[in-house]
């Protein structure tokens, strides 16, 4: 397939129905100025597919990295939700996005860094489980509809590329948000939605701008570097074909009228200062806590200084803690850091080895959780802080 630019890439379709797509360049400009002033509106802040996108390493599949603008302004637009930032859905919403882009645009399936290259299995609906190297040969569409009735998609008959071809001209963007999640890590149960203006052609028919908004939900295993394992997507695969072949209304994959966050001011933010609200208040704090403790069990050098405590409270005990050094407010009532090491290793303080092993454990949290650089810095210049205190000096 051919790509006119880095910011359409498998997504060509025309920006109102009847013109011709991709887009134009004059139009390219229009999408680059119009998310900027959305940004500036609303305060929100573009969706973090991680950072790979300079990486001078990797190969990829349109001779450079994507450029999400046109994606980010339909997803804006027209998303539903607004997660606040640090939150539950927008971890699991940037891994599942950073996941789609990987597989999208990275052409070698041993750069990918979301799906777990030996415990990745993904299925639609119950069906066939693709692994992760099956998954990247056959395209995410093929793997996602492997189920469908075999009348309105062959699988036998459609490689990756043609996979692609098929949509490309539907959408100017189809966009991916997380409406819900249930349950956090290692199994993240979550409610989705993708959706696009049907501006282009699908299979001969003609779109008329309508919204294509197709609703699922998923149960996602991670591992403790929140590494896709075991992915199963559940929707209804025939009903939104038939909408994109004008056999059914668009209004039969969900009802009109759906309301987008945009059009509510409430969901606008306001720059906050502390660190606290910066990584995502307690939301983001609990997420990080279940990880980071997550990574320490799992430490065969580390794990049985944890060997019959209540970790229960001593992950309330750390949430709190961090809570309050970040600027939160404060409800730690359990003892300081001196006192609270003094016992905690071999009946005396951590060594300086098991504080370097610890701090590996928190950076590499931070890395998973795309905490930024700068609040990552301070995180771990506060750590730093307290250092003397944990290793009873």
């Amino acid at each position: 397939m051919v790509c006119p630019s880095l910011m359409q890439t498998h997504a060509q379709g025309p920006w109102q129905p009847g013109d011709i797509g991709p887009l134009s360049k004059e139009d390219l400009e229009k999408c680059t100025r119009e998310l900027a002033e959305v940004k500036q509106k609303t305060g929100w802040q573009e969706p973090n597919r991680g950072d790979t996108f300079n990486d001078p390493t990797i190969v990829w599949r349109f001779g450079g990295p994507p450029n999400y603008t046109l994606a980010n302004l339909e997803y804006f637009k027209y998303k539903s939700k607004h997660h606040a930032q640090g939150s539950l859905e927008e971890i699991v919403e940037n891994l599942v996005k950073t996941w789609e882009f990987e597989r999208s645009h990275k052409l070698l399936p041993e750069q990918h860094t979301v799906a777990n290259h030996e415990g990745f299995a993904l299925s639609a609906n119950g069906g066939k489980k693709y692994g992760h190297l099956e998954a990247a040969e056959k395209g995410n569409y093929n793997a996602l509809l492997d189920s469908c009735d075999s009348a309105l998609w062959d699988n036998d008959k459609i490689d990756n590329r043609k996979s692609h071809d098929i949509f490309h001209a539907a959408f100017p963007a189809f966009a991916w948000e997380i409406l819900k999640v249930y349950t956090g890590p290692p199994q993240v149960h979550f409610e989705w939605r993708h959706f696009g203006r049907f501006t282009g052609v699908y299979e001969g028919h003609q779109g008329n701008g309508e919204l294509i908004d197709v609703r699922g939900h998923g149960i996602a295993m991670v591992n403790n570097k929140l590494q896709l394992l075991d992915t199963q997507i559940f929707y209804n695969q025939e009903q939104f074909l038939r909408a994109m072949r004008g056999e059914i209304p668009a209004t039969e994959l969900c009802p009109p009228g759906v309301t987008r966050a945009i059009d509510d001011p409430k969901n606008y933010g306001k720059p906050e200062t502390s660190l606290f609200a910066r990584i995502g208040k307690g939301a983001a704090v609990g997420v990080a806590v279940e990880l980071f403790y997550h990574k320490i069990l799992n430490d065969a050098a580390l794990a049985p200084a944890f060997a019959g405590k209540n970790m229960a409270q001593q992950k309330a005990h750390l949430g709190a803690f961090l809570t309050m050094a970040f600027g939160g407010p404060s409800s730690y009532t359990g003892k300081n850091m001196r006192d609270a090491h003094k016992h905690s290793l071999a009946g005396g303080f951590p060594t300086e080895e098991v504080f370097g092993m610890v701090a590996g454990h928190l950076v590499a949290t931070l890395k998973d959780l795309r905490i930024p650089e700068k609040e990552t810095n301070e995180i771990v210049t506060i750590a730093l802080s307290v250092k003397d205190d944990v290793l009873g000096k």
